[in-house]
């Protein structure tokens, strides 16, 4: 059963996901604003030194693990040791495309539900509709930069440019 954050007096609660009921754009603007938060609380704690150290670290041990693997073709097998390379490239990449994904998806999906919210047909509620359009969109940055779908692609374009020119340097 999925569960669902609701509002209580003010308070979020989890309920049990029924889907016969429909939310409210009221309580969807609500239960918006903690997730804010907790955003803005991962901006904080990782953005200057822990994300983009993982995603270097990520990026680096991706192109070291496929030019080692290519580089050594037969001899691959030779020291079980050297068997570790392609997991280690193949993990990586797995990486890269599961973290940039799930950071681009908090992007994407916060930015449907703000214009969901601000194109739905409400009552002469002012206030209601001035404080949906001023909900921005979540975004998992890191440095200056946030983390939007193509971030993946654009890594994992770096790692093969970056493992073909060691391949070509050798």
């Amino acid at each position: 059963m999925k569960l669902v954050p609701t509002i209580i007096k003010n308070d979020i609660a989890i309920k049990p996901l029924n889907p016969l009921v429909t939310w409210k754009p009221n309580d969807i603007v609500y239960c918006y604003k903690p997730l804010q938060i907790i955003g803005s609380q991962i901006n904080l704690c990782y953005r200057s030194i822990i994300l983009p150290t993982m995603l270097c670290m990520v990026v680096s041990g991706n192109v070291f693990g496929a030019s080692l693997t290519l580089t050594l073709k037969s001899d691959l097998l030779n020291n079980p040791a050297n068997f570790l390379y392609p997991f280690f490239a193949i993990e990586s990449t797995i990486v890269i495309f599961g973290l940039g994904t799930l950071a681009g998806l908090v992007n994407k999906r916060s930015s449907g539900y703000i214009t969901m919210i601000t194109r739905k047909p409400i009552k002469s509620d002012l206030l209601f509709k001035k404080i949906a359009k001023s909900c921005p969109s979540i975004k998992i940055r890191f440095s200056s930069n946030f983390m939007a779908m193509s971030t993946p692609l654009v890594m994992a374009n770096f790692c093969a440019k970056t493992t073909a020119r060691l391949l070509l340097m050798k």
